[in-house]
């Protein structure tokens, strides 16, 4: 998924939606800049359209990422032993 997922940051940079020098340096930031108005609704209506699912990823912030209790070593999906605790 990171190629997409980068591909998707370089595109919000380019529109000026995020800080490309920020983004060069492995930052997200926001730039203030509004979400035009077509784009903004359709997110509205998919979020609608998936809210049980968001309401579970939504509820894995409850629980802690690092560690080796944590949900990277849960899943096993991301290298936890160097995490910092």
């Amino acid at each position: 998924m990171k190629p997409s997922q980068t591909a998707a940051l370089q595109t919000m940079a380019q529109d000026g939606l995020l800080d490309l020098a920020q983004l060069r340096n492995g930052t997200v930031q926001f730039t203030g800049k509004s979400i035009p108005d077509e784009i903004a609704s359709l997110i509205e209506s998919r979020n609608g359209e998936e809210e049980d699912r968001l309401k579970i990823v939504n509820s894995l912030n409850e629980y802690p990422l690092l560690g080796r209790d944590g949900l990277k070593a849960r899943t096993a999906l991301l290298e936890h032993r160097y995490d910092t605790l």
